[in-house]
């Protein structure tokens, strides 16, 4: 379940990052209900600043523009 929760961690982080919240509201844990597959798992999410900045590199190295 570790890449699931990878996935979902990494798509919360480009959710915020769209809606432009490139800051540290999102870090914290969370727990979200994901559908799989066909089931349904509640993943546990912990978001970290070090995501952040490394979210952060990745949208400098491709332009993108950050609040």
């Amino acid at each position: 379940m570790n890449s699931l929760t990878d996935l979902v961690k990494w798509c919360l982080i480009d959710q915020a990052f769209q809606k432009g919240r490139c800051n540290e509201s999102i870090i914290g844990t969370i727990t979200k209900s994901v559908n799989y597959n066909g089931k349904t798992y509640d993943v546990i999410v912990t978001i970290t600043p070090e995501d952040i900045k490394s979210k952060m590199q990745y949208c400098n190295d491709h332009v993108y523009y950050i609040h």
